[in-house]
């Protein structure tokens, strides 16, 4: 009885510490690196300047933006080092744009938070 409990015991913890290993990001090099700047008329590009390239590029507005109110904003995205992706922003009285957005991507363990510049103002006419 007592070596049955044992190799419970011991078979539930190695499980949960292979578990938590396996969670753990198994990237150690570079990670690719989001910039997000203003464009006239609320247009933000959001360009990875990071020196990999960013697979499954998703961005989350946080839960106070209605993501209704973008443009061109695809689900997925793949970057290249250098490369953008160009979208529409509004905001409203009832729904100012969000200070920071999370982008996640498949390199990222965590989500990069991004800050939202000011601007992005209609152009004079």
């Amino acid at each position: 009885m007592l070596i049955e409990v044992v190799v419970l015991a011991v078979a539930v913890g190695g499980a949960f510490w292979l578990g938590r290993r396996s969670a753990r990001p198994r990237r150690t090099g570079p990670v690719p690196v989001f910039r997000l700047e203003a464009q006239p008329q609320q247009w933000y590009r959001l360009t990875n300047t990071g020196s990999v390239g960013a697979t499954g590029v998703r961005i989350d507005f946080g839960e106070h933006y209605d993501r209704s109110l973008t443009r061109r904003l695809p689900d997925s995205a793949d970057l290249a080092p250098g490369e953008s992706v160009t979208f529409l922003m509004l905001a409203t009285w009832a729904t100012p744009r969000p200070g920071e957005l999370r982008v996640s991507c498949a390199e990222l363990a965590k989500p990069a938070v991004v800050a939202v510049p000011e601007g992005a103002e209609p152009l004079a006419s």
